[in-house]
């Protein structure tokens, strides 16, 4: 991916020690730049902050970014974004 050009985050609910700890059992860790998790937010799902601070950290604006999520409050969260 970042032979492309792509920079890739994550935003999840989860907490940070889950989330890290399934994303290096997969092997990903050198995939993803940013891990943003409920550690990190005040605001849950839908709300954008999770989000946002992922873009932030990225330097990436939303108009230059897509999100992928896998629940209705992921979609709606993105829209919120502008993503």
């Amino acid at each position: 991916m970042k032979l492309k050009g792509y920079r890739l985050g994550v935003v999840s609910s989860g907490t940070e020690g889950r989330v890290a700890r399934e994303v290096n059992e997969l092997g990903l860790e050198s995939i993803f730049e940013v891990m943003v998790c409920n550690e990190q937010m005040e605001k849950q799902k839908p709300h954008p902050e999770g989000l946002e601070t992922a873009l932030r950290l990225l330097g990436c604006s939303s108009d230059e970014s897509c999100y992928v999520g896998d629940s209705s409050e992921d979609i709606e969260m993105g829209k919120r974004a502008a993503c």
